[in-house]
């Protein structure tokens, strides 16, 4: 695990032996796969400057886990805020800002479903795959109360494929009844029409989006880019013909 380790922090990520004694082996794992190998620091940039996510005041980071996105965030913005359920994934946040140096970046404990934020508040709001755990329609609501006008939303998150991915390659075939039902509950709870743990699709989302938000642009994870196309994914863009991972950036009109 130490080579791991070695492999975040030549990324330039400086986490400390002390914050990864404390992980579990999930946790080790999640951060093993948003920061080592191609996942650099540099990468994290080139994905926000290809989003023009830079030179705002506020911004907000929601669902931002140990804060990697935020660190990254706060380099080309003034202040930004992270927020996230799970007070352990805070804690090792507000530790890896320390350790990056991040001082603009502050994290607090908080549903993205209902904030404690003002009207109008943010420049731009910041979502990497974690929207669909929440209701989605309360949370795109949410963002639009506290986004200001002209302000801008991305979000990632999970389509069919990724599930399908889940309950065939990552069920079946390596066996693991866990990844098998968590994607048959997602699946099943898409053809009931729930707001919440579901996969998303862009009707899905057009059809829940509310008044004052509109589609800028939609394509596969990694793919959006303002001034040119990119390619900067993290994901499999596809699993057997289906789309697994995509992107999506709004505009709160004026």
């Amino acid at each position: 695990m130490q080579n791991e380790l070695d492999k975040i922090n030549n990324n330039g990520w400086n986490v400390s032996k002390k914050i990864w004694n404390k992980l579990d082996d999930y946790e080790r794992s999640y951060l093993i796969f948003e920061l080592s190998n191609n996942k650099s620091k540099q990468v994290y940039r080139k994905r926000l400057d290809a989003l023009r996510f830079k030179d705002k005041k506020k911004i907000l980071d929601a669902g931002c886990g140990f804060g990697q996105w935020s660190i990254i965030l706060s380099e080309k913005n003034k202040i930004v805020y992270g927020i996230d359920t799970l007070k352990r994934r805070i804690d090792i946040a507000k530790t890896l800002k320390k350790q990056n140096k991040a001082s603009n970046c502050f994290f607090t404990v908080g549903n993205m479903e209902k904030t404690r934020f003002k009207k109008n508040y943010f420049d731009l709001i910041f979502c990497n795959g974690s929207i669909w755990f929440t209701n989605c329609e309360s949370t795109l609501n949410e963002f639009k109360r506290v986004l200001k006008r002209n302000g801008r939303i991305y979000f990632s998150f999970a389509n069919f494929g990724w599930y399908l991915k889940l309950l065939i390659k990552d069920g079946i075939i390596k066996k693991n009844s866990i990844n098998f039902r968590k994607s048959i509950e997602f699946i099943f709870r898409f053809l009931q029409k729930k707001k919440s743990r579901v996969f998303l699709t862009k009707k899905f989302i057009e059809r829940l989006l509310p008044n004052q938000l509109e589609i800028l642009d939609y394509d596969f994870e990694g793919k959006i880019g303002l001034t040119e196309k990119v390619n900067i994914s993290f994901y499999e863009s596809r699993f057997l013909f289906f789309p697994s991972m995509n992107e999506i950036l709004l505009r709160k009109k004026s």
